[in-house]
């Protein structure tokens, strides 16, 4: 009986370290997660009500400096959703957790995931392209649009994975870059015949273990998304 009790006790251990090492890679038990607000999680499900893509939403997301604030749907076509969630009034200075403003989504076509140069996408603008790909002012005696602006495709950090899917680790440039992603890390992977992203603005210093802090809760995220 007492090997049998033993044993039972160790089975018990062991589920409940694989339960923390769960789809969010253990991201909850070191702090980077928390649950979804209701508010985010209804604000995705009415963006992605017609989506023509397998809807994610997260089950969880980042840590907020005090709370997370609104979320609001920046896009909730049938080919393109795109959920942002802003810094709460009462939330603290931003260098205390990795991560102060949020964007998740996806879209009903998968990425290129190919990089020309170190920066993503090969060439401009994409169609339907979760706004990932900002303007910035033209260079002197550079060339482009007609009011002064060109593409600004984001930087390659990293190759990873999001579960089984292959991923990149962006980083956008920040102001007078021209889109919603000014300044954040964005992770971008495919599933299901479908593009997604998940992208953050890491708190100041960005010291390297903040970006490896933003990069970890992201990537948990992202898995996260899956897991919907």
């Amino acid at each position: 009986m007492a090997w049998a009790g033993l044993i039972l006790v160790l089975a018990v251990a062991l589920v409940a370290m694989l339960a923390g090492n769960g789809a969010d890679g253990g991201a909850r038990g070191a702090g980077l997660l928390v649950d979804s607000p209701p508010g985010l999680l209804a604000v995705c499900r009415s963006a992605t009500a017609s989506a023509r893509m397998p809807p994610r939403c997260p089950a969880a997301i980042p840590v907020p400096n005090g709370e997370w604030g609104r979320s609001r749907a920046l896009d909730d076509r049938p080919c393109q959703y795109l959920i942002d969630v802003e810094p709460g009034p009462d939330s603290g200075p931003p260098d205390r957790k990795p991560i102060f403003h949020l964007l998740f989504g996806g879209r009903c076509r998968p990425f290129d995931l190919t990089a020309d140069d170190g920066r993503w996408p090969v060439r401009g603008f994409i169609t339907d392209g979760l706004r990932l790909v900002g303007l910035r002012p033209l260079r002197p005696g550079e060339s482009g649009r007609p009011d002064g602006f060109a593409p600004a495709r984001p930087r390659v950090l990293a190759r990873l994975r999001v579960g089984t899917s292959l991923a990149r680790l962006l980083r956008q440039r920040s102001y007078p870059l021209t889109t919603v992603h000014s300044g954040h890390l964005a992770i971008v992977w495919n599933e299901s015949n479908a593009g997604y992203t998940v992208s953050g603005h890491p708190s100041e210093p960005r010291t390297a273990q903040q970006r490896r802090l933003a990069v970890r809760a992201l990537r948990a995220m992202a898995v996260a998304m899956r897991s919907q």
